[in-house]
């Protein structure tokens, strides 16, 4: 059974069976609706801090965003909820394009510039002079639209959509290419991923996520104040599901194990390649050496043939000794945290630049993916 089938089947499934049939079994639905808010915005943080490491203490902007997206559609467009959640979950997805140069910040700088913008955002809607946009700090009543087990039920598919999204990432390129810039942006960047554009990417379907989560809510309850809303207490439940239930997904262990092994073994030969071509080794017998850093591309797969060939063949007599023993252990080195960071995956390192470099005598021998 393929792995997204599989995880469907013993993730999604069990879990929206459970709440879809936990309302007939339990009366306090609220509480219900709450544990479905609380996943989805751990889900949609996951998104964008377990895959690519960027924390948003501010996250719940997003959510106060989509809250308010939905309440104005209602309020001044008189739009029946289904739109208005679009309207809401556009909204958040526009507040999230205006924080993009957040993405020049790191570590605590970029949570602390997001919390901040939150709470900016907050002071905008609870704007006393807003108030007949926005009714300002007064709060807000959507009795017209009141339903709460529809609600209930459109929750619950954001929430299935949500988790089938998360799902597709840990088994998809994207996702794998979201975990190699997590580890060490420079070499997912080297490896000829768009770190700027996965980021972004990441960033949206986070800030959509949270956007349909604040605008069900604002359905549900119907009457809330901004305070309610842009609530801290809604990033820190949600910063602590993500933790509890692990972050982005995790390998096994015996193969990170494999994959240290593969690594330090590869960085020897590297460094080995690297003295004999410093040496003059590869200068006396180039036809010797090309051989053998074919047999050590072979041995070592796919991508370890990426790498000693980007390494070796490319290297062999074009630069003085230093400089190239210097490249090639820095390339064995990356291929540490590359492979740390796209798992078992299979993904091979620009194989069609480093396929062209090596002699055509040796181009069909080896087992590299185009």
């Amino acid at each position: 059974m393929p792995k997204t089938a599989r995880d469907l089947l013993l993730i999604l499934l069990p879990v929206i069976a459970a709440f879809a049939v936990l309302p007939a079994m339990y009366s306090n639905h609220l509480l219900l609706f709450n544990f479905i808010i609380a996943m989805t915005l751990a889900q949609g943080l996951n998104i964008i801090y377990g895959f690519t490491g960027y924390l948003p203490f501010g996250y719940v902007g997003f959510f106060g965003a989509g809250a308010y997206g939905f309440s104005l559609a209602v309020m001044h467009l008189q739009a029946p909820p289904l739109l208005a959640l679009a309207a809401g979950a556009a909204a958040a997805v526009a507040f999230a394009l205006l924080l993009t140069p957040l993405f020049r910040l790191s570590g605590a700088y970029f949570s602390i510039a997001n919390l901040a913008a939150a709470l900016a955002m907050l002071q905008v809607v609870s704007n006393p002079n807003l108030e007949t946009i926005t009714k300002g700090p007064y709060g807000i009543s959507l009795n017209g639209v009141f339903n709460p087990t529809f609600a209930y039920a459109t929750a619950l598919a954001i929430l299935a959509a949500t988790l089938g999204l998360v799902i597709y990432l840990r088994h998809s390129h994207f996702g794998m290419a979201l975990r190699a810039i997590r580890e060490d942006p420079i070499s997912a960047g080297m490896a000829g991923i768009n770190v700027v554009r996965e980021r972004i990417i990441a960033w949206l379907l986070s800030a959509l996520v949270a956007g349909l989560a604040g605008g069900v809510f604002a359905w549900y309850v119907s009457v809330f104040y901004p305070e309610t809303v842009f609530s801290v207490e809604f990033t820190i439940f949600s910063i602590v599901f993500v933790l509890f239930g692990g972050s982005a997904i995790k390998l096994q262990r015996p193969r990170i194990v494999l994959f240290d092994a593969f690594a330090l073994e590869m960085e020897r030969r590297a460094i080995a390649l690297a003295d004999s071509i410093a040496g003059g080794g590869c200068k006396r017998q180039p036809l010797q050496c090309e051989l053998g850093i074919a047999r050590d591309a072979e041995a070592f797969g796919e991508t370890g043939a990426d790498i000693i060939l980007s390494a070796g063949d490319a290297g062999v007599g074009q630069r003085p000794p230093d400089i190239q023993r210097a490249r090639i252990v820095a390339a064995a080195r990356r291929l540490i945290s590359f492979r740390h960071a796209v798992g078992d995956a299979g993904v091979v390192v620009r194989p069609r630049f480093f396929r062209q470099r090596l002699k055509p005598a040796h181009r069909n021998s080896l087992r590299l993916r185009v």
